[in-house]
């Protein structure tokens, strides 16, 4: 597994791309644009669980779900 110590930003990614063969850039943004149509799928799926599930909470007690499951969240990255 890499370990990556530091964040990688776009700005430090273009250049390595740019130096990348043309059939290999072609391929990253084939894979690129396959990921992105599968993580738009993925996503839409969770939206969905997401309604479903709170589709007969109250409003109060769906807020009150959202706060607790993000501190949750929040406080697993800390």
């Amino acid at each position: 597994m890499i370990q990556i110590s530091e964040p990688i930003t776009l700005e430090k990614l273009l250049p390595l791309i740019e130096q990348l063969p043309q059939v290999e850039r072609e391929q990253l943004i084939k894979s690129l644009e396959t990921n992105s149509t599968t993580w738009r799928e993925e996503w839409e799926s969770i939206a969905a669980h997401f309604h479903h599930a709170f589709a007969a909470a109250q409003e109060d007690e769906a807020e009150r779900d959202l706060d607790a499951a993000l501190a949750a969240v929040r406080s697993e990255r800390a």
